[in-house]
């Protein structure tokens, strides 16, 4: 990756986060409750990271397209 796509990667995290923040602390505080099934929820990052970390040669290997047009349907669509 070229330093123009990461800053556009970590742009696009950070837009992410800023916009599900509500969501993450109401997730984060059912995960932490005293008497909830939802303890295990706090795993799932790290689950989804050490898969993604597994998978990382192959995904390496996909070739990225431009969306444009696709992800201003989905902007729209949120």
């Amino acid at each position: 990756m070229n330093y123009r796509s990461i800053i556009k990667l970590a742009i696009l995290c950070l837009l992410t986060i800023f916009a599900y923040f509500p969501t993450l602390i109401w997730m984060v505080s059912r995960w932490t409750e005293k008497d909830t099934y939802y303890s295990h929820g706090i795993l799932v990052p790290f689950i989804s990271g050490f898969i993604v970390w597994l998978k990382r040669k192959e995904l390496a290997k996909i070739e990225f397209k431009c969306l444009t047009a696709k992800a201003i349907l989905c902007m729209i669509a949120l």
